[in-house]
């Protein structure tokens, strides 16, 4: 559900909406990764995730009574790169692929997909050359197409362009188009998306854990969807139309936030 309006402020004492100390409950520690563990960048390759940041996912990660999960647009490849302490788990490309310590899983519908979206990434390659400031970006499961560095009527002309491409395409296949930040992405339309990726993610953790979701873009509302009158959900960046309970004002607070849930769960005393 969408509220309009309704959204607060995460309290500075957030633990107080957390499990309490002592009980047999763990939590599950789901997060996007770009505009929420790290800003924004011009382009993906240019992002360094800060140091204290990566610490604090580790000691997340090793935590007993913590499951830590990365739900990104991002390949899982890339994710891995950056986040290089053990035991994290990630959803890569919108929650297409799925990873972890001893598995792996991809949707049993991606090969069949892949001839269409190939497609389609060379003809939007095609266009991006001709337009300055746009670039295209193929992944596993889905492209996009970036004109975060494109004047504002060469960023028009690329979204009337991709949207065309996206169109004529679909003639063989059903698509959809994720309009991100400065990005449009097309992928198969598998009814897939992050929400369903962390329903598939809990149900691989512990069953009692206590779930946690902080993003900050279109795609991370239906995680917020999926949780809804469950756990915690928090956007970074205030929205008036979001299905988060709380909200962030930037990225830069998360950290706390990772901070302040390794000291409540350091309090619980073993089960």
């Amino acid at each position: 559900m969408i509220k309009q309006g309704g959204v607060r402020r995460l309290p500075a004492r957030f633990q107080t909406l957390l499990p309490p100390a002592g009980t047999k409950s763990g939590i599950a520690l789901l997060l996007d990764f770009d505009g929420t563990l790290v800003g924004i960048c011009d382009r993906p390759e240019q992002t360094v995730l800060p140091a204290s940041v990566r610490s604090l996912i580790g000691a997340l990660a090793a935590h007993p009574r913590c499951a830590v999960a990365i739900v990104s647009g991002r390949p899982a490849s890339s994710l891995r790169s950056l986040i290089t302490t053990p035991n994290v788990h990630f959803a890569g490309n919108h929650g297409l692929f799925i990873e972890g310590p001893g598995y792996r899983y991809a949707h049993p519908r991606i090969a069949s997909a892949r001839p269409s979206l190939d497609r389609v990434c060379s003809r939007l390659a095609a266009i991006a050359e001709s337009l300055p400031g746009v670039w295209v970006e193929p992944k596993p499961a889905s492209c996009a197409l970036h004109y975060r560095l494109a004047p504002p009527q060469v960023a028009r002309r690329a979204g009337a362009l991709f949207s065309q491409v996206v169109r004529e395409a679909e003639t063989r296949g059903r698509l959809r188009i994720i309009r991100g930040k400065k990005v449009l992405e097309v992928l198969p339309d598998f009814g897939w998306d992050k929400g369903k990726a962390v329903l598939w993610l809990l149900r691989k953790f512990d069953g009692r854990m206590f779930p946690i979701y902080i993003g900050d873009d279109r795609t991370d509302e239906d995680a917020f969807r999926v949780l809804a009158g469950r756990g915690l959900s928090i956007r970074v960046g205030r929205s008036v139309r979001t299905g988060a309970r709380y909200f962030i004002r930037s990225h830069n607070e998360v950290g706390g936030i990772l901070a302040g849930i390794l000291a409540h769960i350091a309090e619980q005393r073993p089960a």
